[in-house]
């Protein structure tokens, strides 16, 4: 399993860039421009993303009463070269990458979901049986510490109605968002910034996005989804996944 931070691939994008320049041939350039539609399939212009490309996760920040959002900063996003790998990183629940070939973001979530699922039930039943802290946690390297405390909260789309490039974001939570809320302050340290035209939320929450920075300005509520953002198109900048049933 690899992985890397957005930087990272950014600066991979420019290495092939600069490559490119160097030719110093027109025609290099032209035929860069030119997509391939026999390999992707198009949807508002955008070739969809599929679960074997890479997918970069983020950590939410857990949301106290009385804290002052202003002074909250957000995680380092993680990448991966795949959805399964994702998903696997997050719950802890092995997901092998035949089951996201092919797979659009709206599928990538139903199977986050049902992963979130799995990873409930072997806990609980982990829990049951009276396994240890440390035997639960040891379960998958890979995964974060602490590991099966974690669910995937929801995804957010470049474009509408759950397609396009998307984000996954998750929280350390077994519950969801019962009696938990979970932010994220800023969108802009992972390129993100004004970009969301569509989001969906699982594990017992709904998701508010604001449109400026700590969760303050316009805001939509998606109650759980939203397949297009209305006035909110390609204005996020802060997120907020809360109880389900409640809103911002």
């Amino acid at each position: 399993m690899k992985r890397r931070t957005y930087r990272v691939l950014a600066l991979g994008a420019i290495g092939l860039l600069v490559g490119s320049v160097g030719t110093g041939l027109m025609g290099s350039a032209v035929a860069a421009e030119t997509p391939d539609l026999s390999s992707q399939t198009w949807v508002d212009g955008t070739a969809t993303k599929t679960g074997t490309e890479p997918v970069c996760t983020i950590e939410a920040v857990t949301l106290e009463p009385g804290q002052n959002p202003d002074l909250m900063e957000g995680n380092p996003e993680v990448c991966f070269d795949n959805a399964a790998q994702a998903l696997t990183y997050i719950t802890g629940i092995p997901v092998a990458e035949s089951q996201v070939v092919g797979k659009t973001g709206a599928e990538i979530s139903k199977l986050a979901d049902e992963v979130n699922k799995q990873a409930d039930a072997q806990l609980a039943a982990a829990v049951q049986g009276g396994s240890s802290a440390a035997s639960i946690n040891g379960a998958a390297a890979n995964s974060p510490v602490d590991l099966k405390n974690h669910r995937v909260l929801g995804l957010i789309y470049e474009k509408t109605s759950y397609y396009g490039n998307f984000k996954m974001m998750w929280g350390r939570t077994t519950v969801g968002c019962r009696g938990v809320t979970f932010g994220f302050p800023k969108l802009s340290p992972y390129l993100w910034n004004g970009k969301t035209r569509s989001a969906d939320a699982m594990v017992n929450c709904w998701v508010t996005l604001y449109d400026v920075d700590y969760y303050k300005g316009d805001r939509i509520n998606c109650k759980p989804g939203c397949a297009s953002m209305g006035a909110m198109d390609r204005r996020s900048s802060s997120i907020v996944y809360r109880p389900r049933g409640t809103t911002g």
